[in-house]
């Protein structure tokens, strides 16, 4: 099953996604068009699908441990899954076209509602993953704290940064205890050059 999932991500991110990481080629049609063809008019881009995108995503970059799954992650988040609302959270977007002739937004749909208010709440999980005491993923970069689990106790993390609109990122960790582990942290693809220090 796992391979069979790469294979379909795979196909889904090289030939099916819009640049917002948007998915769903045609008005009304909850599903996929032939590879290639994604027209900005008429563009499906359910919020619904951003949020399973999310969720499929996060679960092969636990999975896995690459960060091309996290990149894409964090172009849905910010982007495909955001764009469902507005800023004053008032009016929903069951469709987020790339090219929008009318401001109006569409109600009387539930599963986007529900499934953005499922969202939200579940993105600070997003940010780290961790494998038993010997492995620590960042994932997404966003100033904040965290907590984790580590072994018996807890290995704390505060990360600094005004990213994207500043790519420095400062990463503060403390854990509960000697020991040697491994930090792994995602370079972005579109960061080139990217560099890291310690201390």
């Amino acid at each position: 099953l796992l391979a069979a999932q790469e294979q379909i991500w795979k196909n889904t991110v090289e030939r099916k996604i819009y640049v917002t990481g948007g998915f769903g080629h045609n008005l009304y049609n909850e599903g996929f068009a032939p590879d290639h063809y994604l027209p900005n008019d008429g563009a499906y881009n359910e919020t619904c699908a951003a949020c399973a995108m999310a969720f499929w995503t996060l679960r092969l970059a636990n999975l896995k441990g690459d960060g091309r799954y996290t990149d894409v992650l964090e172009r849905v988040l910010y982007n495909g899954f955001l764009s469902g609302r507005s800023l004053d959270g008032r009016r929903l977007y069951y469709n987020n076209f790339m090219s929008r002739r009318s401001p109006k937004a569409r109600f009387g749909i539930a599963c986007c509602a529900s499934n953005i208010v499922r969202t939200i709440p579940s993105v600070p999980g997003y940010f780290y993953a961790a494998r038993a005491t010997d492995s620590l993923w960042v994932h997404l970069y966003a100033a904040g704290e965290a907590n984790i689990s580590w072994g018996g106790g807890t290995l704390r993390v505060v990360q600094q940064t005004e990213y994207p609109w500043n790519g420095a990122v400062r990463l503060t960790i403390t854990p509960p205890g000697a020991g040697e582990w491994t930090l792994n942290l995602r370079v972005p693809e579109w960061a080139a050059g990217a560099t890291a220090s310690v201390n």
